[in-house]
C-alpha cells in the first residue's frame, strides 16, 4: 500500500480486503454507489499515474465543484488497484438523494459505448469490491443495496430508468446502465462472487481427480475406500486392489488384467499378482501410484 495524504493506494483486492476486513468504521453504509469518471479516461492513464489522476479530481472537486473534499470513497483503476480517497466514515458526494449512507465507487474510465473498453483486471476487480462491500456491511445484493448513478434525478429522486440526467456508471458498463442489465448481469457476477467467498469449494488434489474419473468411467464402489486409503502409510486390500484390476481391464481374472495393465504402464507384475491373490496389505503410497496410473489409460 503506497499513501498521498489521505489517499491510500492499494496495489490488489486482496491487499485492500485484508486492510476493509480488520478495520471499524462508524458510519452506518446501506447502498453502495457504481460510477465512471467519464473524464479522467483510459486514455489519461499511463499506469503510473494513479496519484496524479486522484489528485486532479480532488482539485476539480473542491475547487470547481465546491466539495470539501474529493468525493468518492474508492476509486477503481484499469490496472487491478484501487484507493481508498474519501474516508468511509464521511459520507460521499456521490449521489444527490442517495449520500447519507452512501459509499462511492468511481471506477476510472468511460464506460458508455463506443469509449473504453474495461479491462478484464478492472472488471473482476469491480465484482470483487462490491461483493466484499455488501459482506461487510450486510447490504443486499439489489436495487436498494447496490445503485447506478443514472437511477437518479438532478434533484436527487430516485427514478430509475426514467431519465437520461447521468449515464453514469456508463451506457456499457457491464453490458448497461439500466435496471434490467444490473438484475441480469452485474447482481449475478456479485452475487456469485459472495457465494464463493463464503462457500469455497476445496481443490481437488491429483488423485481426487483420478478416483472420480474411474468411478465415472468403471465400476468402482466406495470411493471413500479409495480416498481414505490410498495414502502413505494407510492399507488397501490386496483383493480390492484385484478388483479394481478387473474392473478397469474388463478381464475375468487378476492375473490377466494385471497382464493386460503391464502392457499399458510399468508394472511390477509379480508384486501385484501376489498381493492381489493373496489379499495382502498394500500400503496406500502404491495404491496412489497405481490409480494414477490407471486414470491415465482409461
Amino acid at each position: 500500500m503506497k499513501v498521498n495524504g489521505k489517499h491510500m493506494l492499494f496495489d490488489n483486492f486482496n491487499e485492500f480486503k485484508e486492510w476493509l476486513l480488520k478495520t471499524k468504521f462508524n458510519r452506518t453504509i446501506k447502498v453502495i454507489q457504481q460510477h465512471n469518471t467519464a473524464e479522467p479516461s483510459y486514455n489519461d492513464f499511463k499506469g503510473n499515474n494513479h496519484f496524479d489522476l486522484i489528485l486532479g479530481m480532488e482539485r476539480f472537486h473542491i475547487h470547481d465543484r465546491e466539495f470539501e473534499m474529493i468525493a468518492q470513497n474508492i476509486t477503481t483503476f484499469p490496472d487491478g488497484k484501487l484507493s481508498v480517497n474519501r474516508p468511509f466514515d464521511r459520507s460521499p458526494a456521490g449521489i444527490k438523494g442517495c449520500n447519507i449512507y452512501g459509499i462511492c465507487i468511481e471506477n476510472l474510465g468511460n464506460f458508455d459505448k463506443n469509449k473504453d473498453s474495461m479491462t478484464d483486471i478492472q472488471k473482476k476487480l469491480i465484482v470483487e469490491l462490491t461483493g466484499l462491500l455488501c459482506i461487510k456491511f450486510k447490504i443486499n445484493v439489489n436495487t436498494k443495496g447496490i445503485t447506478y448513478h443514472h437511477w437518479w434525478s438532478e434533484d436527487g429522486n430516485l427514478i430509475y430508468d426514467k431519465g437520461d440526467y447521468k449515464s453514469c456508471p456508463g451506457s456499457n458498463f457491464f453490458g448497461g446502465n439500466s435496471v434490467e442489465n444490473a438484475k441480469n448481469i452485474f447482481y449475478p457476477l456479485v452475487n456469485k462472487w459472495i457465494k464463493d467467498y463464503q462457500h469455497p469449494v476445496t481443490p481437488k488434489n491429483e488423485l481426487e481427480i483420478a478416483i472420480e474419473h474411474l468411478i465415472k468411467t468403471k465400476d468402482i464402489r466406495s470411493p471413500e475406500y479409495w480416498l481414505e486409503n490410498s495414502k502413505p502409510n494407510h492399507i488397501i486390500k490386496g483383493s480390492n486392489m484385484g478388483q479394481l484390476f478387473i474392473n478397469i481391464s474388463n478381464k475375468n481374472n487378476i492375473k490377466n488384467a494385471i497382464n493386460y495393465i503391464s502392457t499399458k504402464v510399468k508394472l511390477d507384475k509379480l508384486f501385484w499378482i501376489d498381493k492381489c491373490m493373496n489379499n495382502k496389505d498394500i500400503d496406500g503410497s502404491d495404491a496412489c501410484w497405481l490409480i494414477l496410473q490407471l486414470y491415465k489409460i482409461v
